[in-house]
């Protein structure tokens, strides 16, 4: 077995640190949306090109039990929705499906497969 000699408080700093890390990186994410709702259409990606609108319905998380499951979308505004068969999702469309691996919505265009965003794009979720 083997044990470390960890002090109550040296986890409690790291804890502290984590949550602070954390909060900050929630904090640059809204400033950079802040940013890109002023002054829309004038931030352009890593290749010189405005990224499509479309990247805004990402889904960050499915959760739920059988076939009771619910999912986080981002919504154009930066903010999150949570999204259940049946239910509208604000500037897209109805949810027709939802499973672990894909959220289909129905819109106007027809139906659609919601992205996953990144893993590590929300700490703890996913």
């Amino acid at each position: 077995m083997t044990f470390t000699n960890t002090s109550g408080q040296t986890l409690r700093d790291l804890d502290k640190w984590r949550t602070q890390n954390a909060l900050l990186a929630e904090m640059v994410k809204a400033a950079e949306m802040s940013a890109k709702l002023s002054n829309p259409g004038t931030s352009a990606g890593p290749s010189g090109t405005t990224p499509s609108s479309s990247l805004a319905f990402q889904v960050l998380s499915v959760d739920g039990v059988d076939d009771k499951l619910t999912a986080v979308v981002t919504l154009t505004n930066g903010t999150t929705f949570k999204a259940r068969e049946g239910l509208t999702i604000p500037g897209l469309g109805k949810v027709k499906s939802i499973s672990r691996d894909e959220v289909l919505v129905t819109t106007k265009a027809g139906p659609r497969l919601l992205d996953f965003a990144p893993k590590g794009t929300l700490s703890g979720v996913r």
